[in-house]
């Protein structure tokens, strides 16, 4: 079997599928307690004792609004955590101006920690409020660390959660963790639903999203995405070359709303470029 050595392009059009280019992960923000919407009971058990792990650590934490000044202060930090993880930096200097624009106010999440007698900053995520409307995730940036031996026991999800927990708090009638490319194990990794569905989030077609009729593969010819059938119904699709076989728990990214499917091709139907898909 002859894989793709770089990115190609799968055509939909076989398969009667469209592919939104993004997706936005929104929670259901009725439920008045966050431990209730956590899907993952491991994930539930060390969140319910996320004070007490912080406080043990000598963690601490504050959630505010920020002036302009503040978040061009940090987006260094932010920009130094994507260069170690080898992340394209989305967040502009003009980003804040143009949030405060549209009436929208913008809060930042900071995390320290006491080492050696200093205080230092070891975690952070910025969001975006429309009053009476969303709160948004926008950029999220932190240290990796583990903070106890149990599984998903992240510094990186304990942001999460907080802000998931702060938000439900003040009742607005949507809560957002943002939107991302949707072309997992290309551009994000397979995990990445999986996280973000053990957080309780359901994805939707983001509001500003192109839908086209391809899908990138990665070089193990390998594609996973979110696509809308002929009945607009949103589901995810795992496709893979014919014979080869790939270890996924198909309970782990399949939700109420949104069926995962695993689907075998040829490589034959392969493009170079998506302009080809068309």
């Amino acid at each position: 079997m002859n894989l793709p050595t770089e990115v190609q392009y799968l055509p939909l059009y076989h398969f009667q599928l469209s592919r939104p280019e993004k997706v936005r992960w929104f929670i259901n923000a009725d439920q008045p307690d966050a431990l209730t919407l956590i899907k993952s009971s491991s994930l539930r058990k060390f969140l319910n004792k996320a004070d007490a792990v912080l406080a043990t650590q000598q963690i601490t934490w504050e959630l505010h609004p920020l002036t302009e000044q503040e978040y061009l202060n940090w987006l260094p930090y932010y920009r130094q955590k994507m260069s170690e993880l080898k992340f394209e930096p989305l967040a502009r200097e003009s980003w804040y101006a143009e949030k405060i624009s549209q009436g929208k106010i913008v809060e930042g999440i900071f995390f320290h920690q006491l080492i050696n007698g200093v205080k230092s900053m070891i975690g952070s995520g910025v969001f975006v409020i429309e009053p009476q409307k969303r709160a948004s995730f926008a950029y999220k940036a932190s240290e990796h660390l583990n903070l106890s031996n149990e599984a998903f026991s992240s510094l990186g999800v304990i942001i999460d959660y907080i802000f998931l927990k702060e938000m439900l708090g003040r009742r607005l009638p949507q809560i957002s963790a943002g939107k991302s490319g949707n072309a997992f194990g290309v551009f994000e990794t397979y995990g990445y639903p999986v996280y973000k569905l053990r957080l309780g989030y359901e994805p939707q077609v983001a509001e500003d999203s192109p839908l086209v009729p391809w899908a990138p593969v990665n070089e193990g010819g390998a594609a996973m995405f979110y696509a809308l059938n002929q009945n607009q119904q949103l589901g995810l699709y795992f496709f893979h070359p014919a014979g080869l076989k790939l270890e996924l728990e198909h309970k782990h990214y399949a939700s109420v709303n949104h069926p995962f499917y695993e689907c075998e091709y040829d490589l034959s139907l392969l493009k170079r470029s998506s302009q080809e898909c068309v």
